[in-house]
């Protein structure tokens, strides 16, 4: 269902890929799921996914407690398709034993997770910047936001 969203060259190899790389996380960590999907009249607009933060190759914080966010879909002019699926990910992640999630955003460009302001909006930290992506030249800055759990 992530076909459009996530790869819409229509590339059977990617979409392929995509789905042995979600079966791997799924059996490695025995998760229920590695995100959330928003339909719009039947076809998926919008979505966040994630990964425990020990497998993510970037210099960051790595632990058991804590999720890295490694897409959230973009949106579309007309609609914000990422905010609900995100919303409800940092939700059922307590339940899956999380108590934060961080992320990768740009300060200006789209991809990936950007930009950054629209984290900040959502109560995210900015924890500074991470790296600088010479390609979009966009400043990659990591977020990062307490998961509230039900006692």
């Amino acid at each position: 269902d992530t076909q459009k969203p996530c790869a819409p060259q229509h590339d059977r190899g990617c979409w392929a890929a995509k789905a042995g790389w979600i079966k791997y996380y799924r059996e490695r960590y025995d998760l229920p799921y590695l995100g959330l999907l928003h339909y719009l009249e039947g076809e998926c607009v919008g979505g966040a996914e994630f990964i425990p933060s020990a497998e993510v190759p970037y210099p960051i914080p790595r632990d058991n407690s804590t999720a890295f966010l490694t897409c959230v879909y973009p949106s579309a002019e007309e609609a914000d398709y990422k905010h609900f699926p995100l919303q409800k990910l940092e939700d059922k992640l307590p339940d899956l034993g999380y108590e934060k999630l961080i992320a990768v955003a740009s300060e200006e460009v789209v991809f990936p997770n950007g930009p950054l302001e629209w984290f900040i909006e959502r109560g995210y930290e900015d924890l500074g910047e991470v790296f600088y992506e010479e390609n979009d030249q966009a400043r990659m800055h990591l977020v990062k936001k307490k998961l509230l759990t039900c006692q």
